[in-house]
């Protein structure tokens, strides 16, 4: 076999390698129930060598496009895994924002894989060439390790939702409730919230408007988390003018949550008459011992 078949045949076994090799490489996605709107959602890759040969220094680069995004607080760079040994697989976990345009459905996420693996021609070239003096003076060596990427698709269903519900709202507290009357002044509003959806919403806070005589002293509420199925009271700090009126005053409760995502619900103030003292006809005594009395009683 002459230096030129040599050539082409380590050339031949690169690129069929290679070709193997790129399509032994497999990623699986394993994501939790997400929302849209969540932001810092954990989601766990595997990434599985099916191939003969080690991956070495695999680095895994998410592809963002809608309805994903990267975590802006952490650092962007790539994650690198040191060698997958072939048959086996390596779990990694990324950080990711949903965005809240997001509807529900199974999405695709692109991820780009840059890896290297030892060149299958090396080893062959050197045995075929140790007795070619003249093909090793005018030909190249074939590099020991071939620099490979390759792009795969995996699907992460988005289905998880949030609803925020308010109930009646009252005024003092749970345990002492209390009758609010025009003029009456800085009284706390308690208002229940209830989270009906099926992901836990982070990063809640609340914003009451309200008007109508009603002056807010403190109208936002920093909640944390809301557990679906667990109900809280938020507390505010209200002004009741003496230009509030009897009966229910109309409100807005903004709730936001994740990183842009707000709810709006409608609440009914309740505004309460002051109590008033009606004389009924006059005895002596009491009501359960009346007595009888007249000027002849002096």
């Amino acid at each position: 076999m002459n230096g030129y078949k040599v050539l082409l045949l380590a050339m031949a076994i690169i690129l069929i390698s290679a070709a193997t090799e790129a399509g032994a490489i497999y990623v699986v996605a394993h994501p939790a129930l997400i929302a849209p709107g969540e932001t810092g959602v954990p989601l766990t890759l595997t990434i599985i060598n099916n191939g003969e040969m080690p991956l070495l220094n695999v680095t895994v680069k998410p592809l963002y496009s809608f309805p994903f995004g990267s975590y802006t607080y952490i650092n962007k760079t790539n994650l690198t895994i040191p060698a997958i040994p072939a048959g086996s697989s390596v779990n990694v976990t990324l950080l990711i924002n949903i965005n809240p345009r997001a509807v529900d459905g199974i999405y695709i996420m692109r991820i780009k894989l840059y890896y290297a693996i030892l060149n299958p021609a090396f080893q062959e070239f050197i045995q075929a060439t140790r007795n070619l003096t003249r093909l090793i003076n005018v030909t190249k060596i074939p590099r020991q390790f071939l620099n490979l990427n390759s792009t795969v698709n995996v699907t992460i269903p988005i289905l998880g939702y949030v609803n925020m519900g308010a109930d009646t709202p009252f005024w003092g507290s749970s345990s002492t409730p209390i009758q609010a009357e025009p003029g009456i002044g800085v009284v706390p509003l308690m208002i229940p919230l209830l989270n009906t959806g099926n992901v836990v919403a982070s990063n809640v806070s609340a914003y009451l408007e309200v008007g109508n005589g009603l002056v807010p002293i403190s109208n936002k509420a920093v909640i944390g988390y809301m557990p679906p199925g667990t109900p809280i009271t938020v507390p505010f700090l209200i002004n009741i003018t003496s230009k509030a009126p009897i009966g229910n005053i109309n409100g807005t409760l903004i709730i936001r949550y994740f990183n842009n995502s707000t709810q709006d619900l409608s609440i009914s103030i309740p505004i309460t008459n002051k109590p008033t003292l009606v004389a009924q006809s006059a005895v002596w005594g009491s009501p359960q011992s009346p007595i009888s009395w007249g000027p002849a009683m002096e």
